[in-house]
Parts: structure tokens; sequence; C-alpha cells
């Protein structure tokens, strides 16, 4: 099968969209496909980029189009490139703000349908349109009525053979205009250490709770720390607590640092990676007994660092809950993913969400989820 991939930008690293199409067709790939790559409005580049179509599974054909490109040239050379290519299927990543710089894409339907050119059209839907929960301004609330009318009116227009979203959240937005979308999860991005290193006797009686560069300080993520951090300390074991936050701008997680040491009363156990790379990345997350993330709670399956705890069966603590969600919508398909989601600071719940982190560690795999992906467009 020749599957193209169509996003906003393929800028390594910066971009994760971007980053999720890399892997997912080179997944592919791996697995016999052919694919490729494009960037219809790359925001990282000032000249073209292009890696030729080449026949080497380890090597992703990409076509990286610069945004202050005029549309009609860079969707001309676009679909030069996709007749040259000749693919079964387009695949269009979708974020609002990716193909325009307010998040309206009013003429992106009718491009799409001219690169198409008949073929069957896959949509995988990383973003609907703004939340419009009370107290929003009425420029937010306006920006969130258009993108709705805009998402509607583009898949109308494309009319995609499959729907995909991480979210139920999602699904159930679409569902509600009339649109059927299925469930993909979203994997890890950090590869699975297979040889982590060994920790000490000393090590093990340390509780390290793993926390994000994204982090936004919050009421409900600081109360469930506090409320976690003094069962842990009354605890029989006597562990001792660690705080480990992962990556990050040097200076911002400076800052984090101390708040932190002195909010939770930990003065010198709330340590720093700084950059590292992705095996020992891998290393510290398989070291760390609990993640944290603010991440909303119904939004979890569209979390790159919640994926990446839990892909390393690790579970993850989601204190915060968004204005227009209830407690119990936990943002993943699976129930397995769900149960492994802890979302009260209780140790007893802990040991529950730790058991079911390990079963549900398998479920986000890279190569798993790009079967499920192959097999729902088979079957259309």
């Amino acid at each position: 099968m020749k599957i193209a991939f169509l996003c906003g930008s393929l800028e390594p690293g910066r971009d994760g969209v971007g980053d999720y199409v890399r892997q997912l067709a080179l997944e592919l790939r791996r697995q016999g496909q052919q694919t490729v790559a494009i960037a219809l409005k790359d925001q990282y580049i000032t000249e073209v980029v292009v890696l030729p179509l080449l026949l080497i599974k380890e090597a992703l054909p990409v076509l990286r189009l610069p945004a202050k490109w005029p549309a009609f040239r860079r969707f001309r050379q676009a679909h030069q490139w996709l007749e040259e290519f000749q693919p079964s299927w387009i695949s269009i990543q979708f974020v609002p703000y990716s193909f325009h710089q307010k998040g309206l894409p009013v003429t992106l339907g009718e491009k799409i349908i001219r690169l198409a050119h008949n073929r069957q059209i896959h949509l995988m839907m990383h973003e609907c349109w703004i939340g419009n929960e009370p107290g929003t301004t009425l420029k937010r609330q306006l920006i969130s009525c258009l993108q709705k009318k805009l998402i509607n009116r583009l898949i109308s227009y494309i009319h995609p053979s499959v729907i995909h979203t991480h979210l139920p959240v999602y699904q159930a937005s679409l569902q509600r205009l009339g649109w059927h979308a299925l469930p993909l999860p979203l994997f890890s991005n950090i590869p699975v250490s297979q040889n982590p290193l060994l920790e000490t006797e000393t090590s093990q009686r340390i509780f390290r709770i793993g926390i994000f560069s994204q982090i936004s300080f919050n009421s409900p993520f600081i109360t469930f720390l506090i409320a976690f951090i003094t069962q842990l300390i009354q605890y029989p074991h006597s562990y001792q607590i660690e705080i480990l936050l992962i990556g990050g701008e040097p200076a911002k997680m400076s800052v984090i640092k101390s708040e932190l040491e002195i909010i939770l009363n930990l003065r010198g156990q709330v340590r720093y990676t700084g950059f590292i790379e992705p095996i020992k990345l891998s290393d510290a997350l398989q070291g760390c007994q609990l993640g944290i993330t603010t991440v909303p709670r119904n939004g979890l399956g569209k979390s790159g660092s919640v994926a990446a705890f839990l892909a390393h069966g690790i579970p993850v603590a989601a204190p915060y809950i968004h204005p227009e969600a209830i407690s119990t919508d936990i943002g993943f398909f699976s129930a397995n993913l769900r149960s492994a989601i802890l979302t009260e600071p209780d140790i007893a719940s802990y040991q529950n969400t730790k058991i079911a982190a390990q079963k549900a560690k398998n479920i986000i795999t890279l190569s798993k989820i790009a079967r499920t992906f192959l097999i729902d467009i088979s079957n259309k």
C-alpha cells in the first residue's frame, strides 16, 4: 500500500504532529508499506527541503514546503510530488493551526480535493476546535464557533473514507456533527530501553515522581502532590521521596525546582535531568514509580508525556479536571489505559494503577498502533 502523509511542519523535535508522522510513516515502511510525508506549510524553513523518493525502508521520503511561499506554489509542488509517487491513500494529519495562523483554514478542503485527485482520504483529527467553556472571552467563543463550522465543512468536502482520533471527547464532538471517528491511540516517541540501569538497594527505597517540562502549576496539581507525599512519608516502608524534573529549558526548570522544594518541603530532593538522549531518558522514566501531569484528565490520550510514562509501565497521576468535563472522564478509549491513571492521592489506589500500568504498556506500542492504522484503512 502507498500512503502519503500530509501535515503542517516536519521540523524534527519542534513539531509534535510532524514527529508523529515521521515515526508512523517509518514504522509502516518497516511493515512493508510505501510511505512519504509532505509538510504543506512548514514554519521552520525558508527554502524547499526534499528527501527523494527512494525504496529504502529506513529512509522516509520527505517534501517540506516553506510557509512563506504562496499557497498556490506550495500545493502545486505537492501535487507534482504526489503524481510521481502515486499513492493509494492521502492521510491528512489535521491540526487547525498547522494550516492557518489563526486556526481558520477556510480553503483547505478545496486544496486537499485537488491534491487527492480521486484517491482515498484518511483524516487524523489530532485536534478539533478550541474549547468554549464558561468564562472564555467573546473572541475565543467566536473562534471556537468558526472552527467547528470549518471542520464540519472540511469533512463534508473531502469526505474521508476513514477518520481517526486520539480522544473520546473528540470522537463525541465529531459524532454530534454526524461523523464517525475510529479510535487510534497515541504512541510514545521515546523508545523503551531494553537494558535499564540496575537500581541499587538504596534506590529501591526511593519513591521517585517524574514530571515533564510542560508542567504548569495549578491548585489541583499542588494539592495532589502534597496529599500523596504526606501519605508516602507516613507509609510503613519509610520511602525517601524524590521529584525528577525531566527535560526542558534549564532556566525555567531551575525556577520550578526551587518552587517545588519550598512548596513540598523537599529541599535537596528535587532533581533535574537537563537534556538527555532518548536511551537515557527511557532509563530515567523506568526509574520512576509515578508520573504526574497537569494535562486535563479528559485530554490525556493526546499527551506525548503521558504516553511516554505509560509505554514504560509507569502509572500517571492526573489531578486536573477540565471545567467542561467530569472527574470520571479519562481521555482514553481503552479501559486498561484508564486503569493506569491515578485520580486520587491514595496509596492503595496507586498500587492498583501500578499493576494496571504494567498490563497497559503493550497497548500503545508504535508497531501495534501502525497495524491498527493499516487494518482500519484496509477495511475500506
